[in-house]
Order: structure tokens, then sequence, then C-alpha cells
């Protein structure tokens, strides 16, 4: 019980969500303090939680008011010994009206409810967790800070405020071991799925709240490098965001370990298992992870973006359109200006031209990036004469600064490549991909109608194109990179209820139904 002996503060509490935080609070062991505004919510909440009143106290709180606060403090210290935490949960909601219909006083008590009310409870909070060697402050904010909403408008920005003002607690808590995050609800509420357990590969994430590693606030569930204690947890399913290919064997040996004991997996690590039988999949690749389904009687799906749904899902349903294809061509376009994964060695960017990287060889790139294109072949029932790559490099004459550092005048900073299916002597089914660093960078190659895009043409009766951006639309200011990478997670997620139905074995795009991505309405 990871709350043992702690002592958590519940502003709020009533029948919604102040109540399911106390619940949590309690089944975790900790001793709670309830506050609200009127002492009859708090007796019968504080009942119905814990009859016996060992573990419950209750205060009638009013958060805009300083000596109400000091007292609920003064109350957690007395009885518990300790104020370890605060959800602050209570806040005015009732503020309705545009710019031309808003009434300024429900704005004004929004604000000195939901900010300086929020303040207010901090303040001898945070005294007491500084006596106590530290704590945790946990806000909650909405979804209508960042998706508007009207006529939430007064609401949405006293919420918004109040985030900008954690910003600033964070510096100045932080020092003294003050932990300080904003949740989020309507985000957390996805419920197709149940949260039973997280591993993590880094020694420093172990033992920490999931939560507070996702940056959410305290979830009371702790990551852990155990894979056997996760195994023993009986989920139906483990969604694995491992290494890439380049540590096969850790990855093998992990979902092995999973799929042994029955449980299914849905991986976005090993990208050449998006279509296991490419022949240039090592077979101590394959055999390990075929062997481990019959031994559990378990499946495992792979996925991505690229190689992934972007080139198998979206340009297999578009030629499901056509009469004819003589050609399809799935692209990825992307700026690498932001981005900070290897490409040195791998692609050769920021390299002399004359530097030879790894996917430069058709082997290699084939079996990398290539996996979609005998899946696609294999779905429209051709054979392959064979598999071929192209590869260009573009030098820059200036310098360009990056998220990782500087391209110098001379190195390369874009490359295009292909990666084409051959039938009937033919280019018939072809992955391009046009990576450059910087938006001035090859001028001259293809561009999306916006940057940062993936694009299927298709040359047939008819002839189809369609262009798909991944972004963020929050006002988080998370780029386009970021917004791909939560789109390949969430297609394995997602993927979930799909794969445990099928049976044992590997599974393939093709081997599943439409996912319609069920809860994401809600």
């Amino acid at each position: 019980m990871i709350l043992k002996g702690k002592t958590v503060l519940v502003t709020g509490v009533g029948g919604g969500l102040g109540r399911e935080c106390a619940t949590s609070a309690l089944r975790d062991g900790a001793n709670v303090v309830l506050a609200a505004r009127t002492a009859e919510t708090l007796a019968s909440t504080a009942s119905e939680l814990d009859p016996s009143g060992e573990h419950v106290a209750t205060q009638v709180t009013d958060i805009t008011d300083a000596e109400s606060c000091a007292s609920l403090v003064g109350l957690a210290q007395s009885r518990f010994g300790s104020v370890d935490a605060l959800i602050q949960v209570a806040a005015y909601e009732n503020v309705w009206g545009g710019l031309y219909d808003l009434k300024f006083e429900a704005w004004r008590k929004a604000f000195e409810t939901n900010v300086l009310g929020a303040l207010t409870v901090i303040r001898p909070v945070a005294e007491a967790m500084k006596a106590g060697g530290g704590g945790s402050v946990v806000l909650i904010g909405s979804q209508s800070m960042f998706q508007p909403a009207l006529p939430q408008s007064g609401y949405a920005a006293s919420k918004s405020a109040l985030l900008s003002a954690m910003y600033y607690l964070c510096d100045e808590l932080g020092p003294d071991n003050i932990r300080c995050n904003m949740v989020i609800p309507e985000v957390l509420r996805q419920p197709a799925f149940e949260l039973a357990g997280v591993g993590v590969s880094n020694p420093n994430k172990v033992g920490k709240d999931v939560g507070e590693l996702c940056g959410i606030g305290p979830l009371g569930m702790t990551a852990t490098d155990d894979v056997e204690a996760l195994i023993a947890l009986r989920p139906d399913a483990l969604v694995h965001y491992g290494p890439t290919a380049a540590h096969a064997n850790d990855n093998i040996r992990d979902i092995g370990a999973f799929l042994r004991a029955g449980i299914d997996v849905c991986s976005t690590a090993m990208t050449p298992w998006v279509w296991p039988t490419m022949t240039q999949n090592p077979p101590t690749w394959i055999e390990p992870i075929t062997e481990a389904c019959e031994a559990g009687g378990s499946s495992c799906f792979t996925t991505g973006i690229d190689p992934g749904f972007a080139n198998d899902l979206l340009p297999m349903t578009l030629m499901g359109l056509c009469g004819e294809v003589r050609q399809v061509r799935a692209l990825e376009i992307l700026d690498y200006i932001n981005y900070e994964g290897d490409y040195e060695d791998e692609m050769g960017i920021g390299r002399p031209p004359e530097f030879t990287p790894l996917l430069e060889h058709t082997e290699i790139l084939v079996m990398s990036w290539g996996a979609t294109v005998p899946m696609m072949a294999h779905a429209v029932g051709i054979e392959l004469d064979e598999i071929t790559s192209t590869w260009e490099k573009w030098v820059t004459d200036k310098p360009i600064k990056t998220a990782k550092g500087l391209i110098n005048p001379g190195e390369v900073a874009a490359i295009r490549f292909t990666i084409n299916g051959i039938y009937k002597g033919e280019p018939r089914i072809c992955l391009e991909h046009v990576n450059r660093v910087g938006s001035d960078a090859a001028p001259d190659w293809p561009r999306g109608n916006q940057n940062d895009v993936y694009r299927v043409v298709i040359e047939g009766s008819p002839s189809i194109t369609q262009e798909t951006a991944f972004r963020f639309s929050d006002g988080s200011g998370r780029d386009a990179a970021a917004a791909g990478c939560l789109a390949t997670g969430l297609r394995a997620l997602n993927a979930v209820p799909a794969v445990n139905a099928l049976p044992p074995g590997w599974v393939t795009a093709l081997d599943l139904p439409l996912i319609p991505g069920v809860g994401t309405i809600r």
C-alpha cells in the first residue's frame, strides 16, 4: 500500500471527483482529511468511506479563507501527525457566458476560488510539508483549458491561470522537496482500458509513481523493472513501447516472457515484425516468438507509423477503392530539425557526403523500413520480382542549428530514399522517405501541403492522393513528431481488444478488423 502512514488532504469532497480521490487514497493506505463547505456532506461521505473513523477526519473548510485553511492543516497534524499530500479539488464552475453576455462578478468568483483559493490552501499546506521534509500538491485542471467550449470561458480561464501558477509553484517549492502537478481528469477517463502495471528499463524511474513520471500527478502505482512481477498481475495484454530492433535480444526476451505466460502483446519496437514472413527477418528473431505464442496460446502484434499504419493501413484501405492500381507510393516527408533520435550513422545526416550510412545498404534498408512492401504485395495477391532501393543525399552550404547541435557546411542535411517492390519489371509498390533538417534543405525534393506529413499517392483507376498530418491542437506546443509518436502508441493500445479475440500466433495489419477507437469519444 503505497500511501500507508501518509496523510492526504482532499478539498471539494462531495459526490464527484473529490470523493473518488479520497476513496483512492484510502484504498492505498492513507489517512485522509476531507474538506468541504457543508458539515452534512462531510459527515455522510466520511461514514461511507470509513465507518470506523480510524483513517478519516473532516473539517468544514472555505478555501478562500486563510484561517479556515490553517485550521484544516492543524487538524491533519493533530489527528494524524503530518501533511504529506494535498489534492485540491474544490472549485467554482458556475461561470457562463461569452464576451457579450459574461457576468464579471461570476468571473471574479471563479478566479477568487479557483486561483486565489487554491493558493490560500496551498500556503499552510506547503509550510507543513516543508517542516515535514516534503510532500505533493495535486491541482485539478480541465480539458476546457485547451479545447475552448463556450460558454465556459470564465471557468477555463481561471483553470489556465492556475496552471501558470503551478509552474511557478514548482520552482518555488521544489527546493523544499514539494512536488506540484496538475491533473486534467478528462484525459484519464478512457473507459475501454484499465492500467494494471507499468514496466520501465531506466533504473532512475524504478519505484517512481507512474503518474508523476508522466507529468500528470500521482496515480498510486509505481513503475518497476521486474518482468515477473508484471506478469504476475495477469493483464489481458502487454502494450510494449520498447527499444528498436537494434536491441532485438532484449525485446525478444521481454516480449517472449509475456507471450509464454499467455499474455498477448501489442508492440511498436521490432518494426521488421510488421511483416514477420519478410525474408530479411533472421530466424533467430522469428522462431523464439513463434514458440512463445504456441507455448502460451498468445498473440503478438507489431505496428508503427512508418513502417506501420502510414504505409500499410492507409494505402491498403485506399487501394480497396480502386479498380486498377498501376503504382502505389507511400511517402514520409519530415523535417528533423527538432528530432533528437539517431540519424548520423544510420542515415548519414550530419556526415560528409562520402560517408556510407547503414541504411544505404539495400538489405539493411529493406529489413529496417520495408516490411510493408511484401505485405501489400501479399494482400493484393501478387509475387514481387525483387525489392530494390535508391538513395540520394543533399549537402548544405551553410550551417544549420538543430536540436542535436550543428550541421556544418559540406555535410549532409537531407536524404531521400525509396524502397521499390518490382512486379513485371516495374516499380509498383513504393515507399519513399524525404527527411530534411530545416525547411530550406533540399528545396527541389517533394514537400507536403504543410510540414511533416505522410502521403499516399495511387496511380490507377481512380488515382487517389491522401495526405495525413499529426498535430496537437490543445495549446501545449508539442510538435508534429510528438503527435505522430502518440498516434503510433495508440494504434498499439487500441488494437488490444482485437488482438485478444484472434487465435494464437503472429498478428499483422491484415489480420485485424477495423479498429474505430472504442472509448475515444466521451
